[in-house]
């Protein structure tokens, strides 16, 4: 039953940010708007985005119980948490590569900013 519930939880979470906007490795976000990236039980979702200069990239945690953290090569991260959220603005051009440091680097992602 907490298998179940943990689907439909994460499921539900991907619905409701892919709601924010925002785009894939495809291309930039249009207009520099808001994008969103599911922290789940180890993994993030999706992988890879391209984001136009200025975007703010928000990192939501869908799993509840397991501790994840987001930080980039660069230095900026979140706080170790279970829940909530962690944002950060891309406002030069660049490849941001970031990882959670309680699961290494098979949780991991990357920002591009052209």
């Amino acid at each position: 039953m907490t298998r179940i519930w943990y689907l439909v939880a994460t499921g539900a979470a991907i619905l409701t940010l892919g709601a924010c906007g925002g785009s894939d490795a495809a291309g930039p976000a249009p207009g520099g708007g808001n994008t969103a990236i599911v922290v789940g039980n180890n993994f993030f979702t999706p992988t890879a985005r391209t984001v136009a200069s200025g975007t703010a990239v928000n990192w939501a945690w869908a799993s509840g119980s397991v501790l994840h953290n987001v930080t980039f090569d660069d230095g900026p991260a979140s706080s170790t948490q279970s829940s909530g959220t962690y944002s950060r603005t891309f406002s030069a051009a660049g490849t941001f590569p970031y990882h959670c440091t309680v699961h290494g680097t098979s949780m991991a992602g990357t920002i591009v900013v052209p």
